[in-house]
């Protein structure tokens, strides 16, 4: 029995997986946009979507809290919570080893060169914090691979938040509980309760346990009208993005949450269409392109004004070569350092079933 809840826990869902794709591309238009609206003013009715790319962050906190319950909670035991930490370092800390080391080479040349950069972005004393993901706990700086922050937030996650949600919501909770906590969570979130309190750890804390009460709600309680809560909660999001109201946000985050809980029972159109191979496999790489479209935006920056943007087919071939250096590079990365790495690094499910080789 307990090894078929564990097979169960593991199983892959797979618009879960498309949907990350989804979120990671509204992150790099955020970061991007500027740059791409110069290129192709046609894009600028696009503009205020982009401007909100940045909310994509806390979605995947919340994605993060669910997948990793999902993935996890049938068979974690804290006595293995070391081997669960190396897991998921092993999913995250070689492509940001690999990109930051990439970044200290590109500095050290340029210093070399006598091109100027901003080093207050790159500041040699927090290196050794950067490289650990420990910099962004105590820090709002966006320093070296700016995106980086986020992972720094997941690392404390999985120290610290992992789990006490794993004590939680193993809890027995009534139904009314259940569907009231991680969405008020998401609500409070939305307030903004963490002005003025300086690190990211505080960016992922709730998002991290609603998403995690979410995978709880849905073990308890499924559904077979989840296609109608997803439907709902792609509507709130667009009426949460197009209005600016005090309660916006909190609605954001709270259709979120129902997006993830809809998306999470595999049924209707909007699940079918994220589930599609290719942006499946968008998904498969999205941390990485998460990680290393930074270094293309950096590395633009250097080129742009050597560019001969003298009419519209240069700009817009300069914007679609742009484009398709993030997409190859991450792919690149994928391939060559995130999957190799992650298989190579993590240690054995059987490690994590508490049995030894």
């Amino acid at each position: 029995m307990f090894e078929q809840q564990a097979n169960m826990a593991v199983r892959q869902i797979v618009s879960l997986t498309g949907v990350r794709f989804v979120a990671a591309f509204w992150v790099v238009m955020f970061h991007i946009q500027g740059e791409l609206t110069k290129l192709i003013p046609g894009i600028t009715p696009l503009k205020p979507l982009f401007d909100q790319g940045h909310f994509a962050v806390p979605f995947f906190f919340i994605l993060s809290g669910y997948i990793l319950s999902h993935t996890y909670f049938g068979q974690y035991k804290f006595r293995d919570h070391p081997r669960f930490i190396l897991n998921r370092v092993a999913r995250i800390w070689p492509v940001h080893f690999a990109t930051l080391m990439l970044l200290i080479v590109y500095v050290i040349a340029a210093k070399q060169m006598d091109i100027h950069i901003d080093m207050g972005n790159y500041d040699f004393s927090m290196i050794i914090a950067e490289l650990f993901m420990l910099r962004g706990w105590t820090s709002d700086l966006l320093l070296w691979n700016y995106p980086a922050w986020s992972i720094h937030a997941e690392f404390f996650a999985y120290l610290f938040i992992f789990p006490l949600c794993h004590i939680l919501f193993g809890l027995r909770w009534n139904i009314s509980m259940l569907i009231s906590i991680p969405f008020l969570l998401l609500a409070v979130h939305g307030l903004d309760w963490h002005n003025g309190l300086q690190g990211c750890i505080f960016d992922i804390m709730l998002p991290f346990i609603a998403g995690s009460g979410i995978y709880a709600l849905k073990r308890t309680k499924s559904t077979s009208h989840a296609s109608f809560a997803t439907y709902i909660a792609v509507g709130g999001i667009f009426f949460a993005l197009s209005n600016n109201h005090f309660y916006s946000k909190s609605l954001l985050f709270v259709c979120f949450g129902l997006l993830i809980y809809g998306l999470s029972h595999e049924q209707g159109k909007i699940h079918n269409m994220l589930r599609n191979k290719y942006i499946c496999y968008g998904g498969k790489v999205s941390y990485s392109l998460y990680m290393t479209h930074g270094l293309v935006h950096i590395l633009y920056f250097f080129i742009y004004p050597q560019l001969p943007l003298t009419n519209m087919y240069i700009k817009y071939l300069a914007a679609i070569l742009f484009v398709a250096a993030i997409a190859v590079i991450a792919i690149g990365f994928y391939h060559l350092v995130e999957e190799p790495s992650h298989r190579q690094l993590k240690p054995s499910r059987r490690h994590l079933n508490g049995k030894s080789p």
